[in-house]
């Protein structure tokens, strides 16, 4: 059925990635798109971009917060088995509040990467 192949669908990205997807992010203030549609919600691994009239704000799945510029593209990658938020800054810029949990919450930039332990 439709339903089995999906399930095998998403065990095998599972198997490939290494981690289940997290999320969702959710969209508080702002547009965000994905793929040029314009979404509430996003999972991680997936590129978003802000639109360029206003930041967006959104909360993360670690129940951190960020603002994000306009024209912003970023990569909300989630956890993984170095940080428990990483996010991957294509361009543009954003400012970040960290909530308190276990394991690091990571931004990294075409410039570098700041970590908060």
């Amino acid at each position: 059925t439709v339903a089995a192949i999906a399930l095998a669908a998403t065990g095998v990205w599972w198997w490939q990635s290494g981690r289940a997807p997290t999320g969702p992010h959710r969209v508080l203030e702002g547009t965000v798109r994905i793929a040029g549609r314009p979404v509430q919600n996003a999972v991680s691994g997936r590129e978003i971009e802000v639109d360029s009239g206003a930041p967006a704000r959104m909360s993360l799945a670690d129940g951190s917060s960020a603002t994000l510029e306009p024209s912003t593209r970023a990569i909300l990658h989630g956890s993984d088995a170095r940080d428990r938020q990483r996010v991957e800054l294509v361009s543009g810029g954003g400012t970040f509040k960290v909530t308190p949990g276990d394991g690091p919450f990571s931004v990294e930039t075409p410039a570098g990467r700041v970590t908060a332990l």
